[in-house]
C-alpha cells in the first residue's frame, strides 16, 4: 500500500513539473513569435 502511494505522489510531482515546463515553453514560444513579428515588421518598413 505504501509503495503504491509513493508511486502516486511521485507521478503527481512529475505531472506538476511537466505542467510548469509546458507553461514555460509556451511563454518562451510566444515571446519568440512576438520577436520575429517585430523583426518582420521592421524589415517591411525599410
Amino acid at each position: 500500500m505504501k509503495f503504491g502511494f509513493y508511486i502516486n505522489t511521485n507521478l503527481s510531482k512529475l505531472q506538476q513539473c511537466l505542467q510548469e515546463h509546458k507553461v514555460n515553453a509556451s511563454k518562451s514560444h510566444s515571446l519568440n513569435l512576438l520577436k520575429s513579428a517585430k523583426e518582420a515588421r521592421t524589415l517591411g518598413e525599410k
